[in-house]
């Protein structure tokens, strides 16, 4: 099949890095939007209304929308995945041209998005956890967060100056290190995943659950691992690109470098969805108590007349004055049931044996005598 005049459409059939991309991002994203749902849905079910939380990670869905249409638009039209003497030849010396705008972009688009995935999540994390100390941490954290998108923002959208420098070499102008400026960012972002990743986690330790409970849930706080390990790995194949052959040996950092926020979004979406997780399962793991919540989940096991067969319960009192002229008041109970009709226990011994061993706790009401 021959390409359209401009564009590596025909050759995607045999482009395997551009295949690769492709079905890895679609895949991921339409998860992505599957988890949105289910998170909205979860919100409808408890009947609250949307939090700060949840606008942002929509923004940013489709904001890394508009990124995937970019990617799939880098390898269909500038035939990324292919080498660059088939580009060259069918597509021509503007396809270069071409790409790098593309890329621009994709890179301005990537730091926003995770910006607002971050915050996201740490906006998140405020209406989970009330320590207040707790939220100062994460006030702390929303700050680095923006000023990463700062540095990462300009830096690439600055990186030339002019901006039209990055694709048209021959102007005037002049272009800073590429390399130093990307590692930064990855360092950046690589550094603020470790923060949002360890800040829950002594709290979650300290829940009042089973381990086969709380392992799901560190699991699920701690995905952010995987995603931190991906920006890592981006360095070792940014630094392996190679300048004579841009299209083809790029193509495994483009699949990292989306990876990192499509699986940011599904993680985050999915923390939000436990209401929406636990009607499709029926399951109690996805519940979350804080370590100040007593827990009265507990059912309430009501006594058979089998087991305490009481029909009758009556009580009466009477006083005694003591040696200090206080009043003390003892009560006793006359218990009727099927097998022991009439049959009284005193319990004043009893509660004496029990005050000892319960120290303020006591039943025997004490008064001051007039």
């Amino acid at each position: 099949m021959s390409s359209p005049p401009g564009t590596l459409i025909g050759s995607f059939g045999h482009n395997t890095g551009g295949q690769i991309d492709v079905a890895i991002e679609t895949f991921i994203l339409s998860l992505d939007y599957l988890s949105l749902g289910l998170r909205l849905w979860s919100r409808s079910m408890t009947k609250t209304r949307w939090q700060i939380h949840d606008w942002l990670i929509v923004v940013a869905t489709f904001l890394m929308t508009a990124r995937y249409a970019l990617e799939v638009a880098a390898v269909v039209k500038c035939g990324v995945g292919l080498h660059i003497e088939e580009v060259l030849t069918f597509g021509g010396p503007g396809i270069i041209i071409t790409f790098t705008q593309l890329l621009y972009a994709v890179d301005l688009l990537f730091a926003t998005v995770i910006t607002l995935l971050k915050i996201s999540i740490l906006h998140f994390y405020i209406t989970l956890f009330p320590k207040k100390s707790f939220h100062r941490l994460v006030y702390i954290s929303m700050f680095c967060c923006v000023v990463f998108w700062f540095g990462s923002f300009f830096g690439t959208a600055f990186l030339c100056t002019p901006p039209q420098k990055k694709w048209f070499t021959n102007i005037e102008g002049h272009c800073n290190d590429e390399v130093t400026m990307y590692v930064s960012i990855v360092a950046g972002d690589l550094a603020t995943d470790l923060i949002i990743i360890a800040l829950p986690m002594p709290t979650l330790w300290r829940l009042h659950m089973p381990m086969s409970r709380k392992i799901p849930i560190l699991f699920a706080f701690g995905l952010g691992f995987a995603i931190a390990a991906i920006t890592s790995i981006r360095i070792k194949y940014f630094l392996q690109l190679d300048a004579s052959d841009p299209l083809y040996s790029i193509w495994p950092d483009g699949v990292l470098s989306s990876l990192v926020p499509l699986l940011g979004i599904l993680n985050a979406n999915l923390l939000a969805s436990r209401p929406a997780l636990k009607v499709i399962f029926g399951s109690s793991k996805f519940s979350i108590k804080s370590n100040n919540t007593k827990d009265s989940s507990q059912p309430f096991t009501l006594l058979t007349d089998n087991s305490v067969p009481l029909s009758n319960i009556q009580a009466t009192r009477s006083t005694l004055d003591d040696e200090d002229g206080r009043v003390q008041v003892t009560r006793s109970w006359d218990v009727e049931s099927a097998s022991t009709r009439g049959q009284q226990f005193d319990n004043r011994q009893s509660h004496r044996a029990y005050a000892q061993t319960q120290g303020p706790f006591r039943q025997v009401d004490q008064y001051r005598a007039v």
